[in-house]
């Protein structure tokens, strides 16, 4: 992926840019994350669940909620205390968590020692394509594309924590990659322009008229105009066909 090791370098500097540049371009392609504003959308959120690629696993405690994780059955874990949550703990640089995730992670990769060593995310290629494999699973490229922060954050996190850090990064992201700017929406087409010299010589009637005709859609409308005698060699007024200007 060009320019993938330069804006990493900005963004973290040379050491960690050169360690994840590869196997991040290569988990990158399969999952469509292909144009700038897609991939600054994954930094800002691979960039903040990982302190800045410093991590790669969930920093255990375990606190309150991390202490939960061992009954979490939505996540795939038993219903027991029985060490699960802690084993299928956050890794990756999407923090892929709970046994349900990992088993079709593993699944989809054909790898499914990855259950028996889930450790295995914690190294720079299944970090990275665990992560690529759950944005495109997840359908995150579309929220990309339409530049939505909060939906791609409310997908990945499940609620809005970090928000704000996910902001800097993708602000920091997007100036890394200097193309990745959301495109213009499109101009709607103009409702047609008058010509100007036609409306100096307009009276208040004849504005009425032609603004009505404006709102109802015409192309063409045709006004008897007053002119002045020294305006035109012929009389003092001019039957005026005045036309809807259209570009091509």
């Amino acid at each position: 992926m060009t320019g993938l090791e330069p804006a990493l370098t900005r963004l973290v500097g040379a050491d960690r840019a050169q360690r994840f540049a590869a196997p991040l371009a290569a988990a990158a392609a399969p999952a469509s994350i292909d144009t700038p504003l897609r991939l600054a959308h994954f930094l800002a959120q691979a960039l903040h669940e990982t302190a800045g690629l410093r991590y790669l696993a969930e920093l255990w405690g375990p606190t309150p909620t991390q202490a939960g994780y061992d009954i979490r059955t939505d996540l795939g874990n038993t219903p027991q205390q029985d060490g699960d949550g802690r084993l299928y703990r956050g890794r990756g640089l999407l923090m892929l968590t709970g046994h349900a995730n990992y088993a079709a992670y593993a699944q989809a990769v054909g790898e499914p020692q990855l259950l028996e060593s889930p450790e295995l995310l914690e190294q720079p290629r299944d970090a990275c394509l665990s992560a690529t494999w759950y944005w495109h699973a997840h359908h995150l490229n579309e929220l990309a594309d339409r530049d939505d922060l909060l939906a791609v954050t409310k997908t990945i996190n499940g609620g809005t924590n970090g928000l704000q850090s996910r902001r800097q990064w993708l602000q920091a992201a997007k100036a890394a990659l200097p193309t990745a700017q959301p495109p213009n929406p499109p101009t709607p087409e103009p409702l047609g322009s008058f010509r100007p010299l036609v409306l100096h010589h307009l009276g208040e009637p004849e504005i009425r008229e032609l603004l009505l005709a404006m709102l109802q859609g015409q192309d063409t409308i045709a006004l008897d105009i007053p002119i002045a005698a020294s305006s035109t060699p012929h009389g003092s007024s001019q039957k005026l066909d005045i036309r809807k200007e259209t570009t091509a």
